[in-house]
């Protein structure tokens, strides 16, 4: 018997991939429902979602289809064209009209820093690097993508990071937005994961994880019943895994302690937005490097039409929140700062046009920095993690990295 702590993503993926091996798992999931920051929610007649923008970073080519495919879930995943443009003086540029804006100087700068990292990745944040190109326009820009991508700020982005997410864009391909919303993929799942020998528990919140003298997984305790289990893996978050650890005397488990103090959390802002219509014409990520809070802004209704009712066109905006004052009075001013930075960008747009504003601060929320994510196998035998905060690469493709790792390793033994 293999359990899962966890009914998001992650934890779906990850059942399924056992399921599809032939093993029996049981998958736990406090909530009444599944899918965590990657589901429906239906708001005026509007489809919007508990957190990702019903987008895959690396569209149909990506790990999370490719792993899709390999299951058979009948998911569309429709690829946006262009991958993005960039919003300035009014205008939307694209990626080639942009770099033709950078002076010839900060072109041919960019161009032999980029050579240089051939021989070594220096030890600097994302922004410290481009800030050596001198180009104020290359900055702001890198400002926006690190904040609508990652929501983090470029001083806050290790280089290496940003450097493996731009290599996996070019490997994989740009962003894509799931048919019917982030939904699809859950339903997908977990009809998945039910049909092959697998059981969902919903409202059932796992109260320990059970461990052995040797500090190896033994099983975990449900409303008082111990379920034995060989393999389990928790995707709930580093931490929240840790607090269902009685016992922290043993080697392993101090072990497990100690790197999930490396964590850091990141939070973010997200507001969906509608208008009668089409403000950006594609379904790609139009960034928006003027704004001071606002990284980027996707019409996911310019790739699926029926994620909002007839006529209209839903838009969502992305920003990282700074972890300085996350007090109510605090984020309410980095919400308004948001929704200055779309009146700026979009003239038509008002307050009332605002269907949902989401801050990504406490549950359902399972985020680490990028470049302080965790090993998703941890060293206690037969616990492993999934997730976002043991992602391998950009938000759910990272994910579903990680967890096809993990199934190696537990199959591997």
């Amino acid at each position: 018997m293999d359990v899962v702590i966890g009914g998001g993503v992650g934890g779906l993926l990850a059942a399924a991939r056992l399921a599809a091996l032939g093993r029996r798992v049981l998958l736990f999931e406090k909530r009444r429902w599944l899918g965590g920051r990657f589901t429906n929610i239906v708001q005026d007649g509007f489809t919007l979602s508990t957190g990702a923008l019903h987008m895959l970073p690396h569209g149909s080519r990506g790990p999370t289809a490719a792993m899709l495919e390999k299951l058979k879930i009948p998911v569309v995943i429709i690829d946006s064209d262009p991958h993005a443009t960039i919003f300035l003086d009014g205008r939307m540029y694209t990626e080639r009209e942009f770099r033709r804006l950078l002076s010839l100087r900060a072109r041919f700068s960019l161009f032999w820093k980029w050579i240089g990292l051939r021989r070594s990745v220096p030890d600097m944040s994302y922004r410290e690097f481009i800030e050596g190109v001198g180009s104020d326009l290359l900055t702001s820009f890198t400002d926006a993508f690190s904040r609508f991508t990652f929501s983090v700020s470029s001083e806050d982005l290790p280089l290496w990071e940003a450097l493996m997410a731009t290599a996996y864009t070019r490997f994989y391909g740009g962003p894509g937005i799931v048919k019917g919303g982030c939904k699809s993929v859950i339903d997908g799942l977990s009809r998945y994961i039910q049909e092959h020998n697998g059981r969902i528990c919903t409202d059932s919140p796992v109260d320990e994880i059970l461990l052995t003298s040797e500090g190896s997984v033994e099983g975990v305790s449900v409303n008082g019943e111990v379920i034995r289990c060989s393999a389990l893996i928790s995707d709930i978050g580093p931490r929240e895994t840790l607090a269902l650890i009685a016992d922290r005397s043993l080697s392993p488990v101090r072990e497990f302690e100690e790197s999930v103090k490396g964590i850091r959390p990141v939070f973010g802002i997200k507001i969906s937005f509608s208008s009668d219509r089409s403000l950006i014409g594609h379904s790609g990520v139009m960034f928006t490097p003027e704004c001071r809070r606002v990284g980027g802004v996707v019409e996911v209704t310019a790739a699926d039409p029926s994620l909002a009712p007839t006529g209209m066109h839903l838009y969502m905006s992305h920003q990282h929140l700074p972890r300085g004052d996350l007090t109510p009075q605090g984020v309410r001013q980095e919400i308004d700062l948001g929704l200055e930075d779309l009146g700026m960008v979009f003239q038509s747009f008002t307050e009332d046009d605002v269907l949902l504003v989401q801050t990504y601060i406490d549950e359902p929320v399972n985020r680490a920095l990028q470049g302080s994510d965790l090993d998703p196998i941890t060293p206690i035998k037969g616990l492993y993690l999934a997730g976002d905060g043991v992602k391998d690469g950009i938000e759910v493709e990272g994910i579903a990295r990680s967890v096809e790792a993990v199934i190696e390793s537990i199959v591997s033994g």
